[in-house]
């Protein structure tokens, strides 16, 4: 819904958000392919809990604020 409303409302930087998703739900998927049910999974779990929270701090602090401010006009 998102990316939706980024193309609805011509927000200039659309592509390059977009992108941004599209990076986070690779890396995400490249994580989850190494979940193993036969083994410790604590590495795996660690690397998924960094790229979640860099994604909160970096993407939506930063990037989705700045999307806010431009919907807001």
């Amino acid at each position: 819904q998102e990316e939706r409303e980024m193309e609805t409302c011509g927000y200039p930087e659309f592509e390059a958000h977009k992108q941004l998703h599209i990076a986070f739900i690779s890396a995400v998927d490249g994580i989850a392919s190494k979940f193993d049910m036969k083994r410790d999974n604590t590495s795996v779990l660690e690397e998924l809990a960094n790229v979640g929270l860099k994604w909160l701090d970096e993407h939506i602090r930063q990037v989705d604020t700045k999307l806010a401010s431009f919907l807001k006009r």
